[in-house]
């Protein structure tokens, strides 16, 4: 249901929950916090998140057109 938080941790490049947070918010990944203040993510909002990504890539053969 959740990303380990050893998956968020390579995620975020980051071991503090805050700072786990702060990345996650500047990525613009979707999580909420525990009861402990760990960053709970999603599997799929990380799927989602790399389709848009590559949604905003150039489209190189524009240029050639």
């Amino acid at each position: 249901m959740w990303l380990t938080p050893d998956d968020v941790q390579r995620l975020t490049g980051a071991k503090q929950r805050k700072l786990q947070a702060a990345r996650l918010r500047r990525m613009g990944v979707p999580f909420r916090l525990n009861a402990l203040g760990e960053p709970l993510v999603e599997p799929e909002a990380v799927r989602v998140t790399k389709r848009k990504e590559r949604a905003q890539e150039p489209n190189w053969s524009a240029l050639h057109g």
